[in-house]
């Protein structure tokens, strides 16, 4: 390995200012801090692009194949000085960058403070070598959430067509309402559904699970096999299991992020934890598709808002008849099933490469050729 400043290895330079207002909507992502933020119709650099987070989520790096418009909270690669570009982002992965943030006010990444940092790096050969094993591990995870976005999204739009439009399937296989179904009027609802439907409370088929006792801190103390689940996007492991099946959670302090898992899986004191039995399913996609009053109806509080239980157990859905739930459960049981196991396998290969990144980077491992 050798010894060289972080500057000549890669080059850094701002981002560029954009406002949501200017951003015209194209094919160029607009990358924040840590994600893309809008679409635009011009590219500020070439292809590929590695980012990272100049302030707000700072030092996080960023990898894209593609050109982009890096945003001013970014600082982003201008030359690479002949290294193998994806090596470099793991290779500042490696440095927590954080760590060199101006702490005074909003956290800032001055590119004048880390470009003289002495940071040890590999030969071109080895570059390669190891870009190319994590890059398998993260194209596996990629490959997976395209996956788990397509399943997820299929099933929001089943629903949607089923039990919001009434298009499902009638005895002769044809959409229902465009076929002339017939449709009655719902008091409860104020709008025709289905003949031999009904609107039902949600208090009526929701399922409150035990109260968790586990803070989050707890959690991590305790690693295991099982997800935990709290309010934040990160799903733990932990050493037991409270519930198993098809369970919904849903955080109890700050918004309604709703979030769902088949099979063994535990959960946190800031976290609410239900299932409907057979309108499990589809409970589920309708609080996604009412999160936002859910948020404005249900969340009340000086300061930290909490989820009002007694409001949201007040919610009303439309309930089908038993065939076509049970046509509907078949079809969803078998895709959320196989979305929780790529999320799991997710889980297990991020834990992998970011056992071997470290390694790789530090010379502890070496990859043949």
């Amino acid at each position: 390995m050798k010894k060289e400043k972080l500057g000549n290895i890669v080059s850094f330079q701002r981002g560029y200012d954009l406002t949501h207002g200017q951003m015209s909507g194209g094919n160029i992502p607009v990358v924040g801090s840590s994600e893309i933020i809008g679409w635009h119709n011009i590219a500020k650099c070439v292809a590929p692009t590695l980012l990272i987070g100049r302030s707000g989520t700072v030092g996080r790096p960023q990898f894209y194949d593609c050109a982009v418009w890096p945003h001013n909270t970014t600082l982003f690669v201008t030359d690479f000085h002949g290294n193998n570009p994806k090596y470099c982002y793991y290779l500042l992965r490696n440095l927590n960058l954080e760590d060199y943030a101006n702490s005074s006010g909003v956290p800032t990444l001055n590119r004048n403070f880390i470009e003289p940092l002495q940071v040890k790096y590999h030969e071109k050969g080895e570059q390669d070598r190891i870009a190319n094993i994590l890059s398998i591990l993260d194209d596996k995870i990629s490959t997976n959430n395209k996956i788990i976005e397509t399943s997820e999204k299929l099933m929001r739009e089943i629903y949607d067509y089923w039990f919001v439009q009434f298009d499902f399937p009638d005895e002769n296989g044809r959409p229902y309402k465009a076929s002339d179904g017939e449709m009655v009027y719902d008091e409860k609802l104020k709008r025709e559904i289905p003949k031999g439907w009904k609107a039902i409370e949600l208090g009526d088929i929701i399922k409150e699970a035990k109260k968790s006792s586990v803070q989050v801190n707890g959690a991590r103390e305790k690693v295991g096999a099982y997800p935990f689940f709290t309010s934040g996007d990160e799903i733990l492991d932990f050493d037991e299991y409270y519930v198993d099946g098809f369970n919904i959670f849903l955080n109890t302090g700050g918004n309604a992020d709703i979030k769902s898992y088949y099979g063994k899986s535990a959960y946190s004191t800031d976290t609410w934890c239900i299932s409907a039995d057979k309108y499990s399913y589809m409970l589920f996609i309708f609080l996604g598709i009412i999160k936002e009053q859910i948020n404005n109806n249900c969340f009340a509080g000086s300061g930290l808002k909490h989820l009002q239980k007694n409001a949201f157990k007040k919610i009303k859905i439309v309930a089908p008849e038993d065939n076509l739930l049970r046509t509907f459960n078949d079809l969803a049981q078998s895709s959320y099933q196989a979305i929780s196991s790529y999320k799991t396998e997710n889980k297990k290969l991020a834990s992998l490469r970011d056992w071997l990144l470290p390694m790789l980077m530090n010379g502890q491992i070496k990859v043949s050729d």
